[in-house]
């Protein structure tokens, strides 16, 4: 078996792109781009929108004042008029996030587990599993959430 050596192109600004010499039509950015680690490590404020996979099927939400960093991630939305927010910590530096949500406040019953996808242009989606111990309801949300966001 033929065995694939990626070489690094470094293009400006300074970010870097993988391509694999089987395949020269590949030019995608590469997941370690300075641009994406960057973007991965500052604080970012953003909104968007929540949308239900699995649970509450077709729910969605508009998510305000989402506020991400590589160690924390805290996001509030409205449900049923109350202000409802979720505190999130980062198990591995930007990645993977455990924390837990609540009205008006986040509830040790109420658990969540997320995992951040960050594209160079900074808009964010995220892939959300929540279970909320006190009613038995759970599921699986993605969260769109960008700096500008149009209704």
């Amino acid at each position: 078996m033929h065995e694939i050596e990626p070489e690094i192109v470094i293009s400006q600004p300074r970010i870097f792109v993988m391509k694999s010499v089987a395949n020269p039509l590949f030019s995608g950015p590469a997941e370690t781009s300075k641009l994406s680690s960057f973007l991965r490590h500052s604080v970012m404020k953003l909104n968007g929108m929540w949308y239900e996979v699995e649970g509450l099927d077709g729910y969605t939400d508009e998510i305000k004042d989402a506020i991400l960093d590589n160690k924390k991630i805290a996001f509030e939305w409205d449900e049923d008029g109350s202000r409802s927010l979720a505190v999130l910590h980062s198990v591995d530096g930007g990645t993977f996030y455990k924390g837990t949500f609540g009205s008006p406040r986040p509830e040790p019953s109420c658990t969540m587990e997320l995992t951040r996808f960050t594209a160079t242009s900074g808009e964010v989606l995220l892939w959300v599993k929540w279970h909320n111990g006190d009613t038995g309801f759970g599921g699986i949300a993605i969260a769109h959430l960008a700096t500008e966001w149009d209704d």
